[in-house]
């Protein structure tokens, strides 16, 4: 007989109702029949319903109940309890049945449904010495407990381990995406660079942003040009740009052209292009660089 027995009966009495987890309510619908000497717990028969319902959670009452009594915290209270009532549901799983002292017994039929007899006054645990579902004792509870705490604990470091990862991985993208993001700024992002002005005093066969300087070139003809994408004032950034685009695979260079008052350096790649291909090639290089493309023979 497990010790909580008593208190199920003792809490009845003082509570009318009980909600018993996965299992059912139990409920003292009438008066508590009349104690005396002989019979200081009279069976609840007359006066007890049962309702079934897997959903219920045990009543935090009577964990509070049985924490005051026993003089323990509720904690370990609640986990004690928690295996008694497991260990019922295991007992009527395999067809043996629950039986709570003076209250009635729980049983399962063969449809899977729990059902509930009052407790004859004339019965005892004694009646049913291989089947009582109480039979059990207070070291099965602290064993079956423990597991339940140690399951816990599984799900804690589970929990903890997969939130882990989550973070792992997080950093993981946030750097890639940061990398990625400074090599676009690095191509398309210049705050120190400016745009050389269309000169349109060029060939007049040409494009108004295309400088070819050799007036007898003609449609058929391959020429060696620059397709210059950027200018910058500063020689460093034009030396760190071609020198990163080099290891892209990408031929760049830089030459420079000084004013009265600074020096702009210009970054270009020099492609060998018929002259019917310039507009193909200088559209291809403006989508690669997303800049202006200027052509210089």
């Amino acid at each position: 007989m497990s010790k909580y027995d008593s208190f199920v009966y003792d809490y009845l009495v003082a509570n009318k109702i009980l909600s018993i987890e996965k299992m059912g309510i139990v409920e003292l619908t009438g008066p508590v029949p009349m104690a005396d000497k002989d019979n200081p717990t009279p069976t609840l028969s007359s006066s007890i319903k049962f309702s079934v319902d897997k959903k219920a959670a045990t009543s935090d009452e009577f964990i509070d109940y049985v924490a005051q009594a026993v003089g323990k915290k509720k904690t370990l209270i609640y986990s004690d309890i928690e295996s008694y009532f497991e260990q019922a549901r295991q007992f009527i799983n395999i067809g043996k049945p629950f039986i709570i002292p003076n209250v009635g017994i729980i049983s399962i039929n063969k449809q899977g449904v729990y059902e509930f007899k009052v407790a004859e006054p004339s019965m005892h645990l004694e009646d049913h010495p291989s089947n009582a579902g109480t039979s059990y004792d207070s070291g099965e509870i602290a064993k079956t407990s423990a597991r339940l705490q140690q399951k816990n604990m599984i799900r804690v470091i589970a929990s903890a381990i997969g939130i882990l990862i989550v973070f792992v991985l997080l950093y993981i993208a946030y750097g890639y995406f940061k990398n990625n993001t400074k090599e676009v700024a690095n191509v398309n992002t210049d705050t120190a660079s400016t745009i050389i002005p269309i000169d349109t005093t060029a060939n007049t066969t040409a494009k108004p942003d295309t400088i070819i300087t050799n007036n007898t070139i003609t449609s058929l003809d391959t020429l060696e040009l620059k397709y210059i994408f950027e200018v910058t004032g500063s020689r460093n950034r034009a030396i760190a740009r071609c020198s990163k685009l080099k290891m892209f695979g990408d031929p760049a260079h830089y030459d420079s052209i000084v004013y009265a008052d600074s020096t702009q350096y210009r970054l270009f790649l020099t492609i060998t292009t018929a002259v019917t291909d310039t507009a193909k090639y200088k559209d291809s290089i403006q989508r690669y660089f997303q800049r202006k493309v200027f052509i210089e023979q």
